[in-house]
């Protein structure tokens, strides 16, 4: 991969400076210098934006690690994604297990650990980064990179690899795939082609040889497998050093030796300007020269990609202020996808959300762009119940009223919503040992889009304080809230209840189509409580 930490050391002085600008309200360029793509594009809707979920670290929302990203792509409303799937699946996505034997892209899109995503409603155009068992079984050696591996048995296989691949995901209907490569400019070089030589990777003109068989024996099993929503890829990184350079690229020497379908651009070599200054022009000039250069060899450049950017610099602010630049600039020349790096911080703070799945400020903009359930979060509730909730409620009298079962207490909320539905639940107890074990549960009406606190109290009338209880419920992307309905089984020492009537507390908001509303007080007006609900101590 290109560096995607700046190499300049200019990156603190442009901070300070794009600062500047967005306090006297011009945005991040002066009028002067800002493209007029920019202004055009952002009168359009953005639709074309997507997130790379490949490694990284976050908390576990719940099912894994692999769920817990598939959560939060969701969150951010995009129905674009980019993944990966090689022989290292298991080492990318914190499974455990090492390098998979065996290795084959159709067990591996069948599996429990990736179908899910693949056949998730929610994302309807996903680019998968593939590397097969046949040129890459160990995870370490790149034997796609030379040419004397293609026999005619080789060649067969990985042909038959990715038409095996093709044919299942064929069978996902109404979904688009692109099979890609990751970043080819990089592979023919040894690892780093920007600043590469012709001394510092001898072997790069067998590489050329071997990466261009190896994109044709894909595309050639993509294509056989004739099934029309899986498409073939290529990606380069480099646009203009290494032709400056008078060193062969995937740009120049590749793409028009291949028959692929989409053509990928990972963008640092572009992007990477913004840090010295930049206003975007070098992106727009080599997105220009790309799809020229791609339509010049042949291929289709209205199947132009840009297969990753993103930002780390010195705050998150600022890296959302640039990838907001130059997703304007990529919605106004046209390209079909822009695939933002990364879901989650991987090798620096690129994330669109931190280690605790909270978005920064570059997935909130990302958020935005669709509207995500993810931009919705709300605050926690103080981790003890207000207001008041350190006194103890004082009921009038001894049983349950049957007669109103959503009549609030002062200083608490019914434990019924605005249309007269209750929705906390406390099954009749019992006694087992010197415990008494309680089942609650809080039901919103599935119509409705709510959360639900996960942490509730019950009230200890020996102890005189309210103590906690943990509900547990499918989260909320992004979050720690449950989403409509949660429930637990809760054993109480029989000691800490009192004779007769006592209670539990809970907390909810639901989503009116503009903003949350919380549980309203019974007695204090434009204020928020904790829910009541009672139950009886035999």
């Amino acid at each position: 991969m290109f560096d995607k930490n700046h190499p300049h050391l200019f990156g603190r002085l442009i901070t300070f400076i794009f600062a500047f600008w967005l306090i006297i309200g011009i945005a991040l360029f002066s009028l002067n210098d800002t493209p007029a793509e920019i202004n055009q594009a952002k009168a359009q809707t953005i639709n074309n934006v997507g997130a790379y979920f490949w490694a990284g670290n976050v908390k576990d929302l719940g099912g894994g690690f692999i769920k817990t990203g598939e959560t939060l792509l969701e969150g951010l409303g995009s129905s674009i994604i980019r993944i990966s799937m090689s022989p290292r699946f298991r080492i990318d996505y914190n499974l455990g297990g090492g390098c998979i034997s065996n290795f084959s892209l159709e067990t591996l899109a069948k599996g429990p650990d990736l179908n899910p995503i693949l056949t998730n409603p929610s994302f309807s155009t996903i680019i998968i980064t593939a590397y097969d068992g046949t040129s890459f079984s160990d995870c370490e050696t790149k034997n796609y990179l030379y040419p004397d591996l293609y026999t005619p048995e080789i060649t067969a296989a990985i042909e038959q690899e990715y038409k095996a691949l093709a044919q299942y995901l064929g069978t996902i209907k109404g979904k688009t795939f692109i099979i890609l490569n990751w970043e080819g400019d990089n592979d023919i070089y040894c690892g780093t082609a920007y600043g590469a030589t012709a001394n510092s990777c001898p072997n790069y003109q067998k590489h050329i040889e071997g990466f261009t068989k190896w994109i044709n024996a894909r595309t050639k099993g993509i294509k056989s497998a004739g099934v029309g929503n899986v498409y073939s890829g290529v990606e380069f990184n480099i646009v203009r050093y290494l032709k400056n350079a008078g060193l062969p690229s995937i740009l120049y020497d590749v793409i028009p030796n291949v028959a692929a379908d989409y053509f990928s651009y990972s963008s640092y070599e572009s992007i990477n300007e913004l840090y010295s200054g930049d206003n975007g022009t070098k992106l727009l000039s080599d997105i220009t020269t790309a799809k020229s250069a791609i339509s010049a060899g042949g291929g289709n450049n209205s199947n132009f990609i840009i297969g990753e950017y993103g930002f780390e610099t010195l705050g998150r602010e600022d890296s959302k202020n640039k990838l907001e630049t130059v997703t304007n600039l990529l919605h106004s020349r046209g390209v079909r996808y822009a695939i933002v790096w990364n879901l989650l911080d991987s090798g620096g703070g690129f994330g669109l959300y931190d280690s605790n799945a909270v978005l920064t400020p570059s997935g909130k903009y990302v958020c935005s762009l669709y509207q995500g359930s993810a931009c919705f979060i709300i605050q926690s509730p103080s981790s003890t119940p207000t207001p008041a909730i350190t006194q103890t409620p004082k009921p009038t009298t001894t049983t349950v009223p049957t007669n109103n079962p959503c009549a609030p207490t002062s200083g608490f909320a019914s434990s019924c919503i605005e249309d007269g539905t209750k929705i906390i639940t406390v099954a009749p107890p019992n006694i087992s040992n010197s415990n008494l074990n309680l089942t609650i549960s809080i039901d919103i009406p599935a119509n409705k889009n709510s959360v639900i606190w996960p942490t509730g109290y019950y009230w200890s009338a020996t102890l005189k304080n309210w103590a906690p209880f943990t509900l547990q419920g499918n989260n909320y992307p992004g979050s720690s809230w449950l989403v409509n309905s949660a429930s637990t089984t809760l054993s109480v020492p029989y000691s800490n209840l009192q004779p007769g009537i006592n209670y539990i507390v809970t907390w909810d908001y639901i989503w009116d189509g503009s903003k949350w509303l919380g549980p309203p007080c019974s007695t204090l007006t434009n204020s928020l409580c904790w829910r009541l609900e009672t139950f009886i101590r035999p």
